[in-house]
């Protein structure tokens, strides 16, 4: 089960399609399944930040804030310092705006 929910998810991020990321997070989450939430986080942004859009990082963020519990985010934090290197790597997303924006708010 896992395996599928990244391989879709890595199409989605590919192809741009965010609604379809929602659609398989939104999924993935009313499932009973065994899926890690957090290491599917992990893998999604660290993806978002090479193949996505600003737009995915923007809701992974809001994401980030709605969904996970205070101790999950302390954990998840230091990723998204990780992932500012990732977005040098893609044209989509300006780095700039990822530091002023992204990781200002991670800062707080």
């Amino acid at each position: 089960m896992e395996r599928v929910v990244i391989r879709r998810g890595r199409a989605c991020i590919k192809n741009h399609n965010l609604e379809g990321l929602r659609y398989l997070c939104k999924d993935v989450v009313g499932s009973s399944s065994r899926v890690s939430t957090i290491s599917l986080y992990k893998l999604f942004l660290n993806n978002v930040c090479i193949y996505g859009t600003q737009e995915m990082v923007v809701w992974l963020v809001e994401l980030f804030f709605e969904y996970f519990n205070e101790i999950d985010r302390m954990a998840l934090r230091q990723l998204f310092f990780y992932s500012k290197r990732l977005t040098e790597r893609n044209k989509g997303i300006d780095t700039a705006w990822f530091d002023e924006f992204v990781l200002a708010a991670m800062r707080v």
